[in-house]
């Protein structure tokens, strides 16, 4: 199908069993960009085990947001960022 019809065509994943999901990711709540946190409590709540790996928002041991949490059925690790890694992550190989 080409033309407007096929930009509205809609597909969905058909599966009788839940799957395990694991999504790398530097946004999820409280650190938001987009809405990736919508999306993978959707997939949780259909059913499958989902693990968000993503940066913590903070870098102070005593930080008010979990490292690690269960929020509405999505496991979410957050991993402390440092300046060394926010330097690599930015830098040019050179």
């Amino acid at each position: 199908m080409t033309g407007a019809g096929a930009a509205s065509r809609t597909y969905r994943l058909v599966t009788s069993a839940a799957m395990r999901i694991l999504l790398l990711s530097w946004e999820y709540p409280p650190v938001i960009y987009g809405g990736l946190g919508r999306h993978v409590h959707a997939l949780a709540a259909g059913g499958h085990e989902v693990t968000v790996v993503t940066q913590h928002p903070d870098s102070s041991v005593d930080s008010p947001v979990p490292y690690e949490e269960v929020l509405r059925g999505v496991h979410v690790v957050r991993v402390r960022r440092t300046r060394r890694h926010c330097r690599a992550a930015t830098s040019s190989p050179g």
